[in-house]
């Protein structure tokens, strides 16, 4: 039997540890994100490198973003990360994003539209009898589907139990 590899020790013991305060600061003082905020780091040429702004690591709603507080000062940098931070919960990602990192939001010309997006906007848009759009549209459903390789089987038959919903 052979002896297994230990990992390298904590120099910090469990009291050091336990003394130290835990922290209560709530997410919107400048005092919890003061810790929180850091400066990435790169490689370049060998040679381990730091930005020079402060940075912060937000997530909300399912959705971790990193965004540059646009400051050297640390003090300052927590300042901005509580605002952007309320901005998040109060507004959303997109309004945070717009107001705080124009360059991160996506406006709506940028994004490509779904299939369920662009074929509604061609039967408005086009003066096509209703059976040739329909033929149209399943066709070319098929023919997306067969580009991206989905999963072929007979659910996306099933009207009744929702399958052809689902594929749709």
């Amino acid at each position: 039997m052979t002896k297994r590899k230990t990992t390298r020790r904590n120099s910090e013991s469990v009291q050091e540890v336990s003394k130290q305060a835990p922290t209560t600061l709530s997410k919107f003082t400048a005092g919890y994100w003061r810790d929180r905020v850091f400066r990435p780091t790169y490689t370049r040429q060998g040679k381990r490198l730091q930005v020079a702004e402060w940075w912060a690591k937000i997530q909300h709603g399912g959705r971790r973003e990193q965004l540059n507080l646009a400051t050297n000062n640390r003090e300052e940098a927590a300042r901005r990360a509580v605002r952007l931070y309320q901005r998040v919960k109060s507004a959303g990602w997109d309004v945070a994003l717009a107001e705080f990192a124009p360059d991160k939001a996506e406006s709506k010309e940028d994004q490509v539209p779904t299939i369920g997006e662009f074929l509604p906007a061609v039967a408005a848009a086009a003066d096509i009898a209703p059976r040739t759009l329909a033929i149209y549209s399943s066709s070319f459903r098929l023919l997306v589907a067969e580009c991206f390789r989905m999963k072929r089987d007979n659910r996306r038959y099933d009207y009744v139990r929702g399958g052809r919903t689902r594929w749709i």
